[in-house]
C-alpha cells in the first residue's frame, strides 16, 4: 500500500499549456449505409464489446517477445502455469468472464482458466488451426478460422456447442454474442445463431428477415441486427430488447445501435433516437426526454441507463440513474448536472454511474454515488484527463502527467500511481502499465466499501517489457483543447411504485414509476364484482422472481464477496425494524430509515464503535459502549449489485448462514432481503435448490443442490 497516497488538493496547473488536439469520430448525418464492425473496438455496455466478454477477475499481459504472464484470481485465468510452455509467439488474447484464449502467430490457440467456462479446449484442439479471430459469450468461446468455419468450446448450453448448426457455419465474416448465445454474420449478409434459445440462440422466427445484415448488437439476452437499408431485426428475450414490434415503424434510417443490459437505443441518420426493451425500464423508454434527443452523435450506457452525446457537446440521460433521489433532491441535482454537462467529448461508465470527459480535460460524474457517481472528494484533481477505466463500481482516471486517480466503491478517493502509460480493468481490479514497462495492480476486497489492496503476482522479470494487457476491450485516449457550449433541458420520472392494470387482458403489475405505466393501462386496482379491492397500505416491494434469481446465482461470472454480517441487536426502539446492525470491515451501522437518500441508498446510520482489549467489538448505545456479540447467530450479508437491473438496490442483498460453521462445508439456508412490510418488518425470500460454498477469504459461490 506504499503507493496509495491520501487524497490532497494541490493547486491546479495551467491546463491550456498541457493539452494537445483531439480528433473525434462522430457519425455524419446523411452518411451512406452502415459499414461492418470487423476490427472495430467498441463496448456495448460495461464488460461486453461487440463479440467478447471481459474477464471479471484476472489479467493476462502480452510481452514484447510474444510470451504471456498472468495474475489475479487464479481459477479464472490468473494462473497460467499449466500452459506456460505453450504461451509463445502469441499475438492476441481473448476472454470469457472466467477464462482466457491466446491466439498464436501460427493460428493455433491456447486456453486456460475455468475449465467448464472456456478454459479447456482439449476436445477441439485438433480443430483450432488457421484461426484468425476469437469471440465469446460469458462462458464459452467461438473461434473463426481463415476458411470461414467456426469452432466452439466452453459451457455447451451457452454457446460452447454448435453441432446443430455446424453445416451452416461456413463463409462466416464475424461473430457477435449475448451473455449466453452467439450470432454469426456470414459474407452474404445472413445470420446463423446458437446457444440458449430464449436469449438469442434461436432466430428461426425472424430468419427470413435476416438478409443483407451489416452488423449485430446485443443486450445480455437479445440481438438486434442492422440491415444495409437501415432497418432493424430483433430476436431473443422480449424483456431484454428481443421484441421491437412497438417501435418497428420508427426503425428506419438507423446508422448505429447501442445497448444497456436489457434495452436498445437506435441512432437515426437525422440524429434522433429510438428506444425499446427492458419492459420500458433500463433505458428502453426515452419518452421523458424524447424532445431533447436531437442532433445526437453517440450514445453511451451503463447496465441500466443511457447517456446521449449531442453535436454541441451537451448530454441527455434517461432511465434508472437517479431513482434514489427524493423529488426535491432530484430537481436540484438535475439542474446542476445540466449546467456541468457541456463541451463533453466522450463518456465512461461503471454499472450504475457515468463519467463524462470534457474538452478541457475535466470530468463530470453522475449516477449511483456508491458506483462512482459522486467524485466530489477528488474533483479538484480531475484535470488534464486522457482516459478513464472502470470496474463495476470504481473509476480510474489517467492524467496527462501519468498520474492515476481512483474514486467510487462508496467513499474511496485517492491518488494511486504516477508515470503510468495505460490503465486496464476487470470487474474488480485495475492494472497500470507504467512508462518503464512494469505493471502494478490494485483490487477491492468486497463489492461495497472494502479497502483497496495493491497486489501483484508478477516477479521482477515478468513485470517488464509488457506491450499490452487483457482484458482490453477498447483503447480510448484523448488530448483536448477545443471549446464548445450548449444548454440541455429535461427531466426524468421519480420513482414511485405504481400499481396498474390492463383493462383488455386483466393483467396487473407494479411499475417503478407512473411514467412506466404502458399506454392503455389504468393506474390503481381494477374494479371487482361485488366489492372494490381494499386499498391497503402497500409494502415496499421488489421483483421477487425466484427462478430468475436462482439462475443468476448459478451462472454468476465471479464469486460473491462478503459485504459483512447482519445480526439483531436490541436498541430498545419502539419500531423493531431498527433493531438490526450491519458490520463490515470493523464498522457498524444501524438500519435507521426506509427511505433512500443520495448518500445512503440503503438507510444505514454509522455507529460509534471500538475494539476492546479482548478483541470483542462494542458500540456506543444510549450513552455508553455496549458489547456487540458477533457470534450470536449472525448472518452473512452479500450485496447482489442490482441483479435484476431495476435501478433499486435497497433490497438486492442475500443473507445466509456462514458455510464455515456447517460440517458439510456449505449451507442451504439462503434468503434474499425482499422489502419492508407496512408494519415495519423485513421480508425475506427463501431460495431453495441452492447451496453456497466458501471459495476464499470472505468469498462464496453458489451451486445447485442434488
Amino acid at each position: 500500500m506504499d503507493n496509495l497516497r491520501p487524497f490532497s488538493r494541490p493547486r491546479r496547473a495551467l491546463l491550456s499549456l498541457l493539452l494537445g488536439i483531439v480528433t473525434l469520430s462522430f457519425p455524419t448525418f446523411g452518411q451512406s449505409t452502415p459499414q461492418s464492425t470487423e476490427g472495430e473496438c467498441r463496448e456495448l455496455f460495461p464488460e461486453h464489446s461487440f463479440g467478447e466478454w471481459k474477464n471479471v477477475r484476472a489479467f493476462a499481459a502480452l510481452r514484447e517477445d510474444g510470451t504471456v504472464t498472468t495474475w489475479g484470481y487464479k481459477p479464472f485465468g490468473g494462473d497460467s502455469s499449466l500452459v506456460a510452455d505453450q504461451l509463445t509467439n502469441v499475438k492476441k488474447i481473448y476472454s470469457t468472464a472466467q477464462a482466457f484464449a491466446a491466439l498464436k502467430d501460427d493460428g493455433t490457440v491456447v486456453t486456460w482458466g475455468d475449465r467448464e467456462n472456456g478454459g479447456d479446449s482439449t476436445e477441439v484442439a485438433d480443430q483450432l488451426i488457421h484461426v484468425k479471430a476469437i469471440y465469446s459469450t460469458g462462458i464459452a468461446f467461438a473461434a473463426l478460422r481463415e476458411d470461414g468455419t467456426v469452432v466452439t468450446w466452453g459451457r455447451k448450453r451457452y454457446g460452447g456447442e454448435s453441432k446443430e448448426v455446424a453445416q451452416l457455419l461456413g463463409h462466416v465474416k464475424e461473430i457477435f454474442s449475448t451473455q449466453t448465445a452467439f450470432a454469426a454474420l456470414k459474407e452474404d449478409g445472413s445470420v446463423i445463431t446458437w446457444g440458449r434459445d430464449y436469449y438469442g440462440g434461436d432466430s428461426r422466427s425472424v430468419s427470413h428477415k435476416l438478409t443483407n445484415v451489416v452488423r449485430i448488437y446485443s443486450t445480455r439476452g437479445a440481438f438486434a441486427a442492422l440491415k444495409r437499408d437501415g432497418t432493424v431485426v430483433t430476436w431473443g428475450d422480449p424483456a431484454q430488447g428481443g421484441d421491437s414490434s412497438s417501435v418497428a415503424h420508427k426503425l428506419t434510417d438507423i446508422v448505429e445501435i447501442f445497448s444497456t443490459g436489457r434495452a436498445f437505443a437506435a441512432l437515426k441518420r437525422d440524429g434522433t433516437v429510438v428506444t425499446w426493451g427492458g419492459n420500458g425500464l433500463f433505458g428502453g423508454d426515452s419518452s421523458a426526454v424524447a424532445s431533447e434527443l436531437t442532433n445526437v452523435v453517440k450514445i453511451f450506457s451503463n447496465t441500466g441507463a443511457f447517456a446521449a452525446l449531442r453535436k454541441d457537446g451537451s448530454v441527455i440521460t434517461w432511465d434508472g440513474t437517479y431513482r434514489f433521489f427524493s423529488q426535491e433532491g432530484y430537481k436540484e441535482y438535475q439542474e446542476d448536472l445540466k449546467k456541468r454537462l457541456t463541451n463533453v467529448v466522450t463518456i465512461f461508465s461503471t454499472s450504475g454511474a457515468f463519467a463524462a470527459l470534457k474538452r478541457d480535460g475535466t470530468v463530470v460524474t453522475w449516477g449511483y454515488p456508491m458506483d462512482g457517481g459522486d467524485s466530489s472528494r477528488i474533483q479538484d484533481e480531475l484535470y488534464n484527463i486522457k482516459t478513464i477505466a472502470s470496474t463495476t463500481d470504481v473509476f480510474a482516471a489517467l492524467r496527462g502527467d501519468g498520474t492515476v486517480l481512483i474514486w467510487g466503491a462508496g467513499d474511496i478517493a485517492f491518488k494511486w500511481l504516477t508515470n503510468v502509460k495505460k490503465i486496464y480493468s476487470t470487474a474488480r481490479a485495475f492494472a497500470a502499465l507504467k512508462n518503464d514497462g512494469t505493471v502494478t495492480a490494485i483490487h477491492w476486497d468486497s463489492w461495497d466499501t472494502g479497502s483497496p489492496s495493491q497486489f501483484s503476482y508478477l516477479n521482477e522479470e515478468e513485470a517488464t517489457h509488457i506491450v499490452n494487457i487483457f482484458p482490453n476491450l477498447c483503447d480510448k485516449e484523448y488530448h483536448l483543447t477545443e471549446k464548445l457550449s450548449s444548454n440541455t433541458d429535461g427531466a426524468l420520472c421519480i420513482q414511485k411504485i405504481t400499481h396498474a392494470y390492463n383493462p383488455k387482458t386483466g393483467e396487473e403489475r407494479d411499475f417503478p414509476t407512473p411514467c412506466h405505466v404502458p399506454e392503455g393501462w389504468i393506474q390503481g386496482y381494477p374494479p371487482r364484482e361485488g366489492s372494490a379491492k381494499p386499498q391497503k397500505e402497500k409494502e415496499i416491494f421488489l421483483n421477487s422472481d425466484k427462478e430468475a434469481l436462482r439462475e443468476y446465482l448459478l451462472s454468476s461470472q465471479y464469486p460473491f464477496g462478503e459485504s459483512g454480517i447482519f445480526l439483531h441487536y436490541d436498541f430498545e426502539e419502539t419500531d423493531p425494524i431498527y433493531d438490526w446492525v450491519f458490520v463490515t470491515s470493523g464498522l457498524v451501522y444501524q438500519f435507521h430509515g426506509k427511505e433512500a437518500t443520495r448518500k445512503n441508498i440503503f438507510g444505514w446510520k454509522k455507529l460509534e464503535s471500538k475494539y476492546n482489549d479482548d478483541g470483542t467489538l462494542s458500540i456506543l448505545d444510549r450513552g455508553e459502549y455496549r458489547p456487540l456479540s458477533l457470534h450470536s447467530n449472525p448472518w452473512v450479508m452479500v450485496r447482489l449489485d442490482d441483479w435484476d437491473l431495476d435501478g433499486d438496490r435497497r433490497f438486492d442483498w442475500l443473507l445466509f448462514r456462514p458455510p464455515q460453521q456447517s460440517p458439510k462445508g456449505y449451507t442451504t439456508s439462503i434468503f434474499k432481503l425482499d422489502g419492508i412490510t407496512s408494519t415495519g418488518e423485513f421480508k425475506y425470500l427463501p431460495l431453495s435448490g441452492l447451496k453456497v460454498y466458501p471459495v476464499g477469504r470472505k468469498e462464496y459461490i453458489f451451486k445447485p443442490t442434488p
